[in-house]
């Protein structure tokens, strides 16, 4: 069961980095022309 555990929890980290890239990614994309300093 705890390999379980883990395996999930290792899932969910990298779902949650990688939302995070593309929202970071998304953001420039979208403010990249504008000059805002993000």
């Amino acid at each position: 069961m705890e390999m379980l555990e883990d395996l999930v929890t290792a899932a969910v980290n990298e779902a949650l980095r990688n939302a995070a890239e593309t929202a970071e990614r998304e953001m420039g994309r979208i403010t990249g022309g504008m000059g805002l300093g993000f």
